[in-house]
């Protein structure tokens, strides 16, 4: 519910009270949809973290964040540092309103569109880009809107013979989280029941305490208050504030999609090498059951040393008599190629391989044996991991490498690139060839990069 309208309107109400006498001194990114604002009063400093990822929009009041030495880019800074006045929100929409005392900033949270942004007279300055024309939209549509400071409980007038329908039409902005509250608490077709009990889960939402609600079984957590019912959990934590829950909230599913993101790594992982195994496995222990074809070679290399006077190079096959089975004939192949008494010794060779060879097989399909019996035991493990650490440890026994390294590996990408700084504080990167050009472009740039091309020389992106 951390996109809810009712929490967002909560959330606001708590941190005007938190930010009372702050100054916003900057506002910069360091991760991709994620923007930092950075508030100070004498010694004094808290954060406001502001998503925009279309998947999980979120605002969070933080104690403490680490600014980054490198990939980090300011924002709106020809507008900062400014005094804090107010949050608000809209009465009827998810859009929050960050009023300063020089401009006023803005988050709202549509889809693909959600952005913060903010207003200088007819334009707009984003955090991620917009068209032309959704600026003049956005600025038409926010000196539309009412914007309000209290907690918002709408009278609630339905036209419609059906509650969810009649909700989802005229009060879209309640979400489905809610309505399913509602559905869980009254069974009945009583739109008037309904109502009323609508009435008093915003009630709740506004004044009961906040509770983080994780589901161990399904690797689920959810944000709501104590009174809700609608939310399967296995464990629950109640907080005091709702900031203090939704900081505990959005760490547990980072880390709870952390988890899973981890686990199916190694999953995919394990079905790979599994199948990679059985295979082996399976060729080996047929090689095994064929048995050693050590005697057969020998005898016939001694068989061809008796009758080596019948032999003449350019031969491809000869029938002799089978000394171990007397009165009957085989067919020994030979080498065209060779004389016979390098034929003679290709079967010698052959005898000896074939012992190695098998002798190598048994060994082998033991030690293959023992890495399909750990894989085995890991993927019964994973069933019952309940941490990151002990995932990161089954992945480094797997010597899968981890994706933060990945992520390391990418950032080491910089030392490749010319680099300036402009101002004491712009980071200018140069590609410094075609292919270190389209490296710059595709694997290292950042959304809200700039990029700069010199135009009929030989220059770089």
């Amino acid at each position: 519910m951390i996109k809810n309208y009712f929490i967002l309107n909560r959330i606001i109400l708590e941190a005007n009270e938190e930010l009372d006498g702050f100054r916003i001194t900057e506002a910069y990114s360091q991760e991709k949809d994620k923007i930092i604002f950075c508030f100070k009063r004498n010694d004094d400093e808290k954060f406001i973290e502001i998503s925009v990822n279309p998947g999980f929009p979120y605002i969070n009041l933080r104690q403490n964040v680490h600014r980054a030495k490198k990939n980090t880019v300011d924002f709106f800074s020809e507008y900062l540092p400014a005094e804090f006045v107010s949050f608000e929100i809209a009465d009827n929409d998810r859009v929050l309103k960050l009023n300063l005392s020089t401009k006023t900033l803005y988050f709202t949270i549509r889809g693909k569109y959600t952005n913060v942004f903010l207003i200088d007279e007819d334009k707009i300055i984003p955090f991620k880009k917009i068209s032309d024309e959704e600026n003049d939209l956005l600025i038409d549509e926010i000196t539309k809107i009412n914007f309000i400071h209290h907690f918002n409980i709408p009278e609630i007038k339905i036209d419609y013979s059906d509650f969810k329908s009649g909700i989802k039409n005229s009060y879209p902005f309640i979400g489905k989280e809610i309505l399913k509250e509602v559905e869980t608490r009254v069974a009945e077709e009583s739109i008037p029941q309904k109502i009323e009990a609508l009435k008093k889960i915003l009630n709740e939402i506004n004044l009961e305490s906040p509770v983080v609600l994780i589901n161990e079984d399904e690797s689920t957590v959810n944000l709501a208050v104590k009174t809700f019912r609608s939310f399967s959990f296995t464990k629950r934590e109640v907080f005091d504030s709702l900031i203090r829950a939704v900081n505990f909230f959005i760490s547990k599913k980072f880390s709870i999609q952390s988890s899973f993101s981890k686990e199916k790594i190694i999953q995919k992982h394990l079905d790979r090498e599994l199948k990679k195994i059985v295979e082996k496995l399976n060729n080996l222990k047929a090689r095994i059951n064929k048995g050693s074809r050590e005697t057969e070679y020998k005898s016939i290399a001694e068989l061809l040393l008796i009758n080596l006077n019948k032999l003449y190079k350019g031969m491809s096959e000869i029938e002799l008599e089978d000394m171990l089975n007397p009165g009957t004939q085989i067919k020994v192949k030979l080498d065209p190629k060779l004389s016979p008494q390098k034929n003679v010794e290709m079967y010698f060779d052959k005898s000896k391989n074939e012992r190695t060879n098998f002798e190598k097989s048994i060994q082998l399909f033991d030690s293959v044996k023992k890495e399909y019996d750990k894989l085995n035991r890991i993927q019964t493990e994973l069933k019952t991991i309940d941490s990151n650490e002990k995932l990161m440890l089954i992945m480094k026994e797997l010597k899968i490498k981890n994706e933060a390294s990945k992520q390391g590996s990418e950032n080491d990408l910089s030392s490749k690139f010319k680099q300036y700084i402009i101002n004491g504080k712009y980071r200018l990167y140069v590609g410094k060839d075609s292919r270190n050009n389209d490296l710059l472009t595709t694997k290292f740039a950042r959304q809200n990069d700039f990029w700069f091309h010199a135009r009929s020389v030989s220059g770089s992106h």
